[in-house]
């Protein structure tokens, strides 16, 4: 008689998906090979979903200590940000050092806006950002380039929304909150259902995407969210921008 795994764990997730996916009968235990194939695959799911939605629990705020006359850092394991490799960067703003905690948001600009710029070392206090995202590392460029001035007086904060991190052993959290649990055992059961009866796959597939649509709604930010023109636009025009 097999008994489930803890709650939460990858273990439960792979444990129940293969239930619900009929490659596993009542009262049976998944095997080791079972266990190995079932969580690469719940791996590779977690962080495809990651890169949906807003997935608000993988955003963390970094302080970047800056630099002077240094424009580029970067953010990888052994980078100027020693982190894993980010997804992307959400926010950034610059802090002062000052006792009143005054700061001011910084602009992101495009590939487009970051070549237009003619001198990318000019020192003075950093307005915008920009992201050069590669496979292995991700730049984070400053401009203007901090100066004495800015690089005394306070430091770059960076909203980032990071990777999920990988699970390795049956008894490791998941990574995601509790009420994603049904969403994750079905979405595991949808991708390794192939071959199951089509009654049973039609489920995994109807469930999967009445959880994950569900979550995806919810998972949103509290504060209502408002938009306003960019002044950039003033400057230039095309049916590119």
């Amino acid at each position: 008689m097999s008994s489930s795994p803890t709650d939460g764990t990858a273990g439960y997730i792979v444990f129940e998906a293969m239930y619900e996916a009929g490659k596993r009968s009542k009262g049976a235990s998944p095997s080791s090979e079972d266990y190995a194939t079932w969580m690469n695959r719940l791996n590779n799911m977690r962080k495809l979903w990651c890169t949906q939605g807003l997935k608000l629990f993988t955003w963390q705020d970094y302080p970047l200590v800056l630099t002077t006359s240094k424009n580029l850092y970067t953010m990888k394991p052994g980078g100027d940000l020693n982190i894993p490799l980010p997804m992307r960067v959400r926010d950034a703003y610059y802090l002062y050092n000052g006792l009143d905690g005054n700061q001011r948001p910084l602009t992101p600009i495009s590939w487009d806006e970051w070549n237009r710029l003619s001198n990318k070392n000019s020192p003075s206090e950093p307005n915008s950002y920009f992201v050069d995202r590669q496979s292995d590392v991700l730049n984070f460029w400053i401009w203007l380039t901090p100066d004495v001035f800015t690089s005394s007086q306070g430091t770059v904060h960076v909203v980032i929304q990071n990777q999920a991190t990988a699970l390795t052993q049956l008894t490791d959290s998941t990574g995601f909150p509790p009420e994603w649990t049904l969403a994750l055992i079905w979405g595991l059961a949808d991708e390794k259902c192939t071959g199951a009866p089509s009654d049973v796959q039609q489920r995994c597939k109807e469930r999967a995407a009445y959880y994950k649509e569900l979550l995806e709604a919810w998972d949103v930010e509290d504060a209502s969210t408002t938009f306003t023109p960019d002044a950039r636009g003033l400057y230039y025009n095309s049916r590119f921008t």
